[in-house]
């Protein structure tokens, strides 16, 4: 098990978790009140008086590290957790990759089939395209925007864990790298990214499949409500940004 030592009095406590290492800490608290809850209120916000902070324990520490109140010491095993926290980073590393290739690829290949299709809808107006045609194209390439969505998300979800994971090694190794990048670029942050990309390209099919719509070329509202078709699109648009947000609740 890692050996934790106070930086402040050098008084050392053996645990395997940052819980178990805080429940150490309290049972000396109680013996010695003036130098370990000294020790542990240096830090804001923790009111006077308090042994530890309301929060995850393995955030506490980590925080507790960063800050230089307590460091490891002697940690068994701590080569394979660092092997443990590069293999981490080289995890992190792919999954970033990953997903930036998908969203550059999928939204400049979205982008170009819809500007290709738009085009090719309303170009040649001797040969117009049935409305039936134009609906299903335009609902295949809504299909294939959810879809990259959904594989995003996926590998949005698998780096976070590898992201949470480092950290966790990183308190155990009195490392901050993951750490300090998470406070930088929070997961609120990259989960609200990916929405608007993903939301943004929903919308962009739906309005090339209203401008190259008979009803849009019309020039009513009423010829809009008549067509079938648009307010089906409108339909799946909605439902679309409905899934996304489903999807992120259940996987947040």
């Amino acid at each position: 098990m890692p050996i934790y030592q106070s930086t402040l009095d050098q008084r050392t406590w053996t645990a395997d978790s940052a819980a178990a290492l805080i429940d150490a800490i309290r049972g000396q608290a109680a013996a010695n009140p003036n130098d370990v809850i000294a020790f542990m209120v240096q830090w804001p916000p923790r009111p006077p008086g308090t042994v530890i902070r309301a929060d995850a324990p393995d955030n506490w520490l980590e925080d507790a590290i960063q800050r230089g109140f307590i460091k490891v010491v002697n940690a068994p095993g701590s080569d394979a957790a660092k092997d443990e926290w590069k293999e981490c980073r080289s995890a992190i590393g792919r999954f970033d990759g990953l997903l930036v290739d998908l969203r550059k690829t999928g939204f400049g290949f979205v982008t170009a089939i819809v500007s290709g299709a738009t085009f090719f809808f309303t170009y040649d107006q001797t040969k117009p395209v049935p409305e039936s045609g134009k609906f299903a194209v335009f609902s295949i390439i809504m299909v294939l925007t959810l879809t990259l969505y959904l594989i995003d998300r996926v590998h949005q979800v698998l780096l976070q864990d590898a992201v949470d994971h480092a950290r966790t090694l990183e308190a155990r190794l009195g490392f901050n790298l993951s750490g300090a990048l998470s406070r930088r670029y929070q997961r609120k942050h990259a989960i609200r990214l990916g929405l608007a990309i993903y939301i943004v390209l929903l919308a962009a099919v739906f309005l090339a499949s209203l401008f190259s719509s008979d009803a849009w070329r019309a020039g009513t509202f009423a010829a809009w409500l008549g067509s079938i078709y648009q307010p089906i699109m409108l339909a799946e648009l909605i439902v679309g940004i409905i899934g996304i947000e489903v999807v992120v609740r259940k996987t947040s």
